[in-house]
């Protein structure tokens, strides 16, 4: 089957020599455990199981950075305040469950009350696989419990699910170096980016709104911004504690290790100091234009000495890398969503076509249509056409009404069958679920888009 991977822009003109780095960069790197000589290809994503998308990113950061002599990295987005442990399976009718890892736990707990997925404990007591989990995911959800237990001596949950989402990739993604999000608050960019945020939080969180504005499709949330209050694009991470905003009249009061950066900040750090090239997944790519934008205005602005030493590092291009690769269930016959939607508007149309009367009929209704949009409305003109398309549409049905009863039968017939469709054509099931010659297959697609 033809492989559905999506790379943009191609690989040329993307890094093929070790530029000059500043000291700024250099340090940054150095903290980072990041090589200050090589280029450096990096992406990353939350503390979860991947879906095939998500692999395919780690698939062409390793080989694009093999092509270039240079290393790989990636970075685990542990600010975020995500539920890792709430895994998502296909039961054995086909409908969508959620295997809670953790035997203690409840109902699910929205995400404004969830700590920060790196300042939580890695998981050391795990619950059974369900036993109503489809036979074909089975042993992947055995080896996820195998791979979480191997890391259980993780210093966090960030760290152990990042590691055990790596363990399907085995031998096809051997990323070089790895690191935390978080770990931007220990580097002298951040130290930089913070002095200006203090120095002029307004135009920061200005310039950040103006931006974001800018990329409605990315749908993040605009900073607060008041006579009296100004949002900082920081996160405050702590144990056990939900993530707080951090506003700039209590920056000061916060001590740096509690300090995150929020997404735009964290991958404008990163592209700015820490890689090369960032490849994306398709959310990354439409969010990093509001962080280009907001960047430069920002730096642009302010006149502060840190601006000056940010000015002085470039953004490192992006790419967006993504794919599509779907678990197959044998025996399983079922219309994908679109078919189903295809199913539903036929009988629609064909609820209201004349065409089964001949071509006049169709002409009629067209001459109809169009004499209605320009008819004043109310007038006794208007209500008789009005009669006559009505008229013509009955006569349609009357002609038509076995077709018409077919139709409707297929379409509840393709709406019953909506859960189990949206299960069964899913492409966000964990890489685990997925056979190894598929992941396989996928990370030999990668290569071949790319052309390396």
């Amino acid at each position: 089957m033809r492989a559905d991977v999506t790379i943009q822009p191609p690989t040329v003109g993307w890094p093929g020599q070790v530029g000059s780095r500043s000291e700024l960069a250099r340090q940054t790197r150095l903290a980072l455990g990041l090589p200050g000589d090589r280029i450096v290809v990096m992406s990353g994503h939350q503390a979860q199981l991947w879906h095939a998308g998500i692999a395919a990113k780690a698939f062409a950061a390793t080989q694009v950075a093999h092509a270039v002599g240079g290393v790989s990295a990636w970075v685990t987005v542990d600010q975020d305040a995500t539920d890792p442990g709430a895994i998502a399976y296909p039961t054995t009718d086909l409908q969508t469950a959620i295997w809670r890892l953790d035997p203690g736990t409840g109902a699910a707990v929205r995400k404004s009350e969830l700590a920060a997925v790196g300042t939580r404990p890695a998981e050391r007591a795990f619950a059974e696989v369900p036993a109503n989990m489809h036979v074909q995911v089975q042993l992947g959800a055995q080896n996820v419990l195998k791979a979480l237990q191997c890391h259980a001596d993780a210093s966090t949950l960030a760290t152990q699910f990042s590691a055990a989402a790596f363990e399907p990739l085995h031998g096809l993604a051997p990323i070089d170096t790895q690191c935390c999000a978080t770990a931007l608050a220990g580097t002298a960019i951040f130290d930089a980016a913070l002095s200006l945020m203090q120095h002029a939080p307004r135009l920061c969180a200005e310039r950040y709104n103006s931006a974001i504005a800018g990329v409605p499709a990315a749908r993040l949330r605009p900073l607060v911004v008041t006579d009296t209050r100004i949002e900082l694009p920081l996160w405050r991470v702590r144990s056990n504690m939900p993530r707080t905003p951090v506003f700039a009249h209590d920056l000061a009061s916060v001590p740096r290790e509690q300090l995150a950066p929020r997404a735009l900040l964290m991958t404008a750090l990163l592209r700015a100091a820490a890689c090369d090239v960032f490849i994306h997944g398709v959310g990354g790519g439409v969010y990093d234009q509001a962080t280009d934008a907001w960047w430069h205005a920002w730096l642009a602005d302010a006149s502060h000495v840190s601006a000056q030493s940010l000015r002085a590092l470039p953004l490192a291009p992006t790419a967006v890398v993504t794919a599509t690769r779907r678990v197959q269930f044998a025996g399983a016959h079922v219309p994908t969503p679109q078919e189903i939607d295809a199913a539903v508007w036929r009988a629609h149309r064909t609820n209201h076509d004349v065409a089964v009367l001949g071509p006049a009929a169709t002409t009629r209704k067209q001459e109809l249509l169009q004499a209605l949009a320009q008819a004043p409305r109310r007038s006794a003109t208007r209500r008789a056409m009005f009669r006559e398309l009505h008229r013509l549409i009955a006569e349609a049905r009357e002609h038509g009404a076995d077709a018409i009863s077919k139709a409707k039968v297929d379409a509840q017939i393709a709406l019953q069958s909506r859960a189990v469709a949206e299960t069964a054509h899913a492409r966000t099931w964990s890489c685990a679920f997925l056979p190894r010659a598929t992941l396989e297959e996928l990370c030999y697609s990668v290569g071949r888009e790319l052309q390396l």
